[in-house]
């Protein structure tokens, strides 16, 4: 008798799982959302800009001597100026803050 009621809850319990894997939850014919969602635009943080410069060159935050990160937009596109020195050298680049892309870069003496 254990054995049966044990192979029912089990069979009933499978059911229940696959039912409820295989329907989309509270999806009732009356309710259909058409509401349509949008993502707001982000951008990438100073921050990010420039440990993406400092990756591109080859270095860390802790070999800079100096770094300036300023906002701008160059052509109708907003982006992050930045200016680091590690050494003797100094680089300046240009991140989009849309996406965090390299549009240009160059090294100083």
């Amino acid at each position: 008798m254990f054995r049966g009621l044990f192979t029912a809850a089990l069979t009933l319990i499978t059911a229940l799982l696959i039912m409820s894997l295989s329907t989309p939850q509270f999806a009732f014919a009356h309710e259909v959302s058409t509401k349509t969602t949008v993502a707001e635009p982000t951008e990438v943080s100073e921050d990010y800009a420039l440990l993406a410069a400092l990756e591109h060159a080859g270095f860390v935050k802790d070999d800079l001597l100096y770094s300036s990160v300023e906002k701008d937009t160059e052509d109708g596109v907003e982006v992050y100026e930045v200016e680091f020195q590690v050494g003797h050298q100094e680089y300046n680049y240009e991140i989009e803050a849309a996406t965090g892309n390299i549009l240009s870069y160059e090294l100083d003496n």
